[in-house]
């Protein structure tokens, strides 16, 4: 039978996670009437948040389920796969219930996520050793879609700890690598997501395919989410808040909708922003210490190692694709920012 995992927003002054127990218990009492069982929950008492994992027929029984045991349904519930299920159940429990480090501090669900891009052009970068380091910081990988690296982290310590190393590995390759890192802290589920830690995902999306060379990105959420007196991140970093990071998203938007038109100016880019050329400037120059125009530059480039990577074509095709006129100035341009022609390439 599939999986699920839902979200429960509880309108209410306070939650207390004994009342949740209690409502657990209810579940159990009934879930073999719908074919359901449930595995573990999660409670997050300061954002009034229930996460509940179960496997079941559908998201219909799942549903029955609590409105007949107790009323309180869920506002989202989405399908999780077998290998997502193996790092959910990971940690300690206490009937059913997640817990932290100790018995009395509750798992409220939140991890901070690391998304590791590396574009190699010599042989010879370790990748094996790149994963090997995110494990011995207790990261766990989690599954994707495409050949970046992404993992998630019960403590931001041990995630920002993983960044460092990893730095350190890559810039022991020198030229042959570029990479981007990202951290992002969120929780599994929100009310419009379509799958587990959703909105982090898409904010590492977008970090990546800036394009901005060799740089961690770490949003204000990984960097604050521990008590008072923890080390902040590194100060050569780039700490982005939910408002910056809203901008870049937006702006990778803009860019990638015509990533294929030589048309996409830098007057074009400010008035798809809805910005003045001044505010637009400030606006990138300050998140990115770029302008505008070298941002669209990067974004473009960022694609064109993404279609090299994937091998399928011709270095003519791939300038066109990414929006510049001629093979000739797209690989004088790849060469200025990389050091390496297009067709040093060496596919993974």
């Amino acid at each position: 039978m599939p999986l699920f995992m839902d979200i429960h927003i509880i309108d209410s002054e306070t939650l207390v996670a004994e009342d949740v127990a209690r409502a657990h218990v209810q579940d159990l009492n009934v879930e073999k009437k719908y074919g359901v069982q449930q595995l573990k929950y999660w409670v997050d008492t300061t954002n009034k948040k229930v996460f509940c994992l179960m496997r079941g027929p559908n998201r219909e029984a799942c549903h029955a389920v609590h409105r007949e045991s107790h009323g309180m349904t869920a506002c989202n519930i989405v399908e999780v796969t077998e290998d997502e299920s193996r790092f959910l159940l990971l940690g300690r429990i206490k009937n059913d219930l997640a817990y932290a480090e100790s018995d009395d501090v509750l798992d409220t669900g939140f991890r901070t996520l690391l998304r590791l891009d590396v574009f190699q052009f010599c042989a010879g970068l370790d990748r094996e050793e790149l994963t090997s380091l995110i494990v011995q910081q207790n990261g766990y990988l989690l599954p994707h879609d495409g050949p970046h690296t992404l993992a998630y982290f019960h403590h931001r310590m041990e995630a920002i700890g993983c960044a460092r190393f990893l730095t350190q590995a890559l810039q022991r390759a020198g030229g042959k690598v570029e990479y981007q890192i990202g951290l992002t802290t969120g929780q599994l589920l929100d009310r419009h997501s379509s799958l587990l830690f959703e909105a982090a995902k898409r904010d590492l999306r977008v970090l990546a395919h800036l394009g901005m060379p060799n740089v961690t990105f770490v949003d204000r959420a990984t960097n604050t989410v521990l008590p008072r007196g923890d080390a902040p991140v590194e100060t050569s970093w780039s700490l982005l808040s939910e408002r910056d990071l809203a901008f870049l998203s937006r702006a990778l938007a803009v860019v990638e909708a015509e990533l294929a038109s030589p048309a996409l100016t830098v007057a074009r880019f400010n008035q798809l922003m809805g910005l003045s050329k001044a505010s637009a400037y400030r606006a990138v120059k300050s998140l990115l210490n770029l302008s505008p125009g070298a941002l669209i530059t990067n974004i473009r480039l960022r694609r064109a190692l993404q279609l090299l990577r994937e091998d399928r074509l011709s270095i003519s095709e791939i300038t066109y694709e990414v929006g510049f006129n001629s093979p000739s100035y797209f690989s004088r341009v790849f060469k200025q920012r990389f050091g390496h022609s297009p067709s040093e390439w060496i596919p993974d």
